[in-house]
């Protein structure tokens, strides 16, 4: 079973595992795939996570003090798809260390969502008007953009939608409005070019809200491969109410862990365990496995720096004592590379779905591709892997995988 990636020229790494997948429905604004969802800084961290369970996601609450930890990246790859950040940690003036974790995060991909005063700190400058203590957070200048106000515009106030096809807003009426969930308000002067206006409202001339001037409060954009989804309302203020702000969370969710535009290059094809599926791994034995990475003409093998290879969530080095190949196992007319890893050395652990590979290719260009595993079950009541013949399956796979290999390289 084959799976993507992308190679990535500008910031690292993304995810992409399930974006090519037949069945991506981008126009509802939900993923046909569960995202891996990190969020920070709500006032009801339960209503978030059924929310998101309910779209098809898989959430994680966080703590500020585990972001500046370091949670957010796992082997140099973010560890969830997206990250949403909500307003009780940057509203009060998150620390450097949060903003520098966070910048991590957008360096290896991640993609983000924001609320309220979350997204302060992805722009260049605050406004003479900012209301305190927003303006005490660092900012990261990934945007050009000077951010405004933060006080009441009034409530019930109308967001007009300006794109309405784009996927974050779909199934929300226009203008949005909803009482206790759209009155609070910063808005972004002079927004960096590349960042596309999808919703604005009209300012009442309350406190750093000129009267009668639309307001730019829903963004959207691309810094290398992250996507950014930045919504400036208090939408946190009515969530569970299932009316739009709802809506709007599993929509801006689902298209930024969907929307590829914004990471170039070119697809990496990855095979675990080439001509075998399922491509089963047991934790508990200790044995080499191939995997092949396969060329294309937009992606030479040749340029792949065998001793940047990572594997799995330990980051598995290659064990070069098995040798690399270079052959064209597909026949389509470009090499492939066939590497080994050890599974003890992997960090993959029994109920995982999934194992993905990082490594350099040209310049040094960086890529990430997965393949989808089967592993041993977990046994809920006790944690602990359900016994199966995990040892036949192992060797069966591993001998089908060479055998393949072999008469892949008798045809050539």
């Amino acid at each position: 079973m084959m799976r993507t990636g992308r190679v990535n020229g500008v910031n690292g790494f993304r995810s992409l595992v399930g974006v090519f997948f037949v069945g991506l429905v981008l126009g509802s604004g939900h993923p046909a795939w569960g995202a891996t969802v990190a969020h920070e800084g709500f006032d009801s961290t339960a209503t978030v996570d059924n929310l998101l369970t309910a779209a098809g996601h898989t959430p994680t609450t966080l703590t500020a003090a585990q972001i500046e930890g370091g949670s957010l990246v796992s082997s140099g790859a973010p560890a969830f798809d997206v990250f949403v950040i909500s307003r009780n940690t940057t509203f009060n003036g998150s620390s450097i260390a949060y903003a520098n974790a966070v910048q991590a995060y957008i360096d290896a991909g991640g993609n983000i969502v924001t609320e309220w005063a979350g997204g302060n700190m992805f722009f260049s400058s605050y406004a003479a008007d900012i209301r305190p203590p927003a303006g005490n957070q660092p900012q990261l200048g990934t945007f050009q953009g000077s951010v405004h106000s933060g006080n009441s515009n009034g409530t019930n106030t109308p967001i007009n939608i300006l794109n309405t096809s784009h996927p974050t807003v779909q199934g929300i009426a226009n203008p949005h409005m909803e009482e206790g969930g759209t009155d609070f308000f910063f808005w972004i002067e002079n927004p960096d070019a590349g960042l596309e206006v999808v919703a604005d409202f009209v300012g009442s001339g309350a406190a750093g809200f000129p009267i009668g001037v639309n307001l730019p409060t829903l963004l959207v954009g691309c810094s290398g491969g992250a996507t950014f989804v930045i919504a400036a309302w208090d939408w946190n203020d009515t969530l569970g109410q299932g009316a739009g702000n709802d809506r709007f969370l599993t929509n801006a969710v689902g298209y930024a862990a969907t929307n590829s535009s914004c990471v170039p290059g070119d697809i990496v094809q990855l095979e675990i365990m080439p001509g075998t599926d399922p491509n089963f791994i047991d934790p508990d034995i200790r044995a080499k496995f191939p995997v092949a990475i396969f060329g294309s003409e937009g992606f030479d093998v040749a340029d792949v720096d065998v001793n940047s290879l990572r594997f799995g969530p330990a980051g598995a080095l290659p064990f070069l004592w098995a040798g690399v190949t270079l052959e064209d196992l597909d026949e389509d007319g470009f090499q492939d590379m066939v590497v080994y890893f050890r599974i003890e050395e992997t960090g993959i652990a029994a109920g995982e779905s999934q194992a993905c590979i990082t490594g350099d290719g040209l310049d040094p260009v960086p890529f990430l591709a997965c393949d989808a595993i089967e592993t041993p079950a977990v046994d809920e009541a006790g944690g602990a892997p359900v016994p199966e013949p995990a040892q036949i399956w192992q060797l069966i796979g591993g001998l089908a995988g060479l055998g393949w290999i072999y008469r892949m390289r008798r045809r050539s």
